[in-house]
C-alpha cells in the first residue's frame, strides 16, 4: 500500500493534468492498488464508443469535447471497477474459489466461433489489428472472471414482489399513457414515373372495394411492401406514428371504414380502419412483465454497486 501511495505522488507529479485531447497516451488516467491505468488504455476501450459520436448532433465543439470527456470518464470508471474485480479474484483464488482453466478455455472457444467462425480467420484478424492470441486470450479470460465474478456477489436470483410492480406502476403512469390509436390496414401502390397508372390502380381498387371485395384480399393482390403479404395489416398506431398525409384520413374514419386515394409525390394510399381506441393508460397486466424486468436491473445495478463500493473501500484507487 505504501509503495502504490508512493507511486501515485510521483506521478502525479510528473505528469500535469491536461485538457481532454491533449493528454499524453502514456499519462496515469488512474492507478488501483499496484495496476496502472493510463489514456491509452482508456483511448483504446472508448475508441467504439467515441466512433458513434456524430459532430453534426452537436450544438457546437464545446458540446462535442464534453460528450467525449465524459465517454473517456464512463470508459475510465469502467476500467478501474475490471481491475477491482480482477484483484477481487486474485485474492479469492488463494483462497479455494478458483474457475477451472478449462472452464475459461471452452469460453475462448465458443468466442472464436461466434467472433471469427474458425481459427485461421481468428488470426488474420488479430494480426490486422496487431493482437496475438495470447491477447485475445487473456482478453477472454479476463472478461470470464469478471462474469463469474459478477454472479457470483450479486445474486441473480431476485424476486419483485407485486406491490413493488404496483407501485411502480402508480409512480411512473406517464411512461404508459397512450394516445388516440386505430388498427390500419393500408394498400401503397408506387408511382415509380408511372403516376397515372397508379391512380387508375388505386381507382379501380376504390371500385372493388365499394362492392365488397375484401380490403385484405386487393392489398394483397396490388399492395407493395412488407405488409403485403398479411393483407395490408399495418397494426396500431398513434397520430405521430403515421406521415402528415395519413394522420387526416386515418383518424377521421370509423371501424370498418375505407379512405378515397391519398395521393403523395412517391405513392398513392388507401387506408381502412379495423378498430380504434380513445387515449388512455395501458392497464397494469399489460406491462407488468416489463416493469419486473426494469427493477430486476435496477435492483441487481443497486447491489453491484454496493459490492464495487466495498472493494473500492478495502483498495487504493486514485483518480488523476
Amino acid at each position: 500500500m505504501f509503495l502504490c501511495r508512493l507511486l501515485a505522488l510521483l506521478v502525479c507529479t510528473a505528469v500535469p493534468c491536461l485538457a481532454a485531447g491533449s493528454r499524453p497516451l502514456n499519462g496515469v488516467a488512474a492507478i488501483v492498488n499496484d495496476r496502472v491505468i493510463t489514456y491509452r488504455d482508456v483511448n483504446e476501450y472508448s475508441r467504439f464508443a467515441l466512433a458513434q459520436l456524430n459532430p453534426r448532433g452537436f450544438a457546437n465543439r464545446a458540446a462535442m469535447e464534453q460528450a467525449q470527456l465524459r465517454v473517456a470518464q464512463d470508459a475510465t470508471e469502467t476500467l478501474i471497477v475490471r481491475e477491482l474485480i480482477l484483484a477481487e479474484y486474485a485474492e479469492a483464488a488463494t483462497n479455494k474459489f478458483r474457475i477451472p482453466e478449462s472452464m475459461i478455455d471452452e469460453q475462448i472457444e465458443r468466442q472464436v466461433k461466434q467472433r471469427f467462425g474458425d481459427r485461421v480467420t481468428m488470426a488474420k484478424s488479430l494480426k490486422a489489428a496487431g493482437k496475438s492470441f495470447e491477447d485475445f486470450r487473456q482478453e477472454q479470460r479476463e472478461e470470464f472472471i469478471i462474469q463469474v465474478m459478477r454472479s457470483h456477489n450479486v445474486n441473480q436470483q431476485l424476486f419483485i414482489s407485486p406491490q413493488k410492480i404496483a407501485d411502480y406502476y402508480e409512480r411512473r403512469q406517464t411512461n404508459y399513457a397512450l394516445g388516440d390509436r386505430v388498427k390500419l390496414r393500408m394498400i401503397v401502390i408506387p408511382k415509380a414515373g408511372r403516376a397515372g397508372e397508379a391512380r387508375q390502380i388505386a381507382e379501380e381498387i376504390i371500385r372493388k372495394l365499394d362492392e365488397g371485395v375484401p380490403f385484405e384480399e386487393l392489398a394483397r393482390v396490388y399492395s407493395v411492401g412488407s405488409a403485403q403479404n398479411n393483407g395490408g395489416d399495418w397494426g396500431w398506431a398513434e397520430r405521430t406514428q403515421l406521415r402528415e398525409e395519413l394522420r387526416g384520413p386515418a383518424f377521421t374514419l370509423k371501424a370498418g371504414q375505407h379512405s378515397g386515394i391519398i395521393e403523395t409525390p412517391e405513392q398513392c394510399f388507401i387506408m381502412q380502419v379495423e378498430e380504434t381506441k380513445t387515449a388512455g393508460l395501458r392497464p397494469l397486466s399489460e406491462v407488468r412483465d416489463d416493469i419486473e424486468k426494469d427493477l430486476l436491473v435496477e435492483e441487481r445495478r443497486r447491489l453491484e454497486n454496493q459490492w464495487i463500493d466495498r472493494l473500492k473501500k478495502k483498495s487504493f484507487v486514485r483518480y488523476f
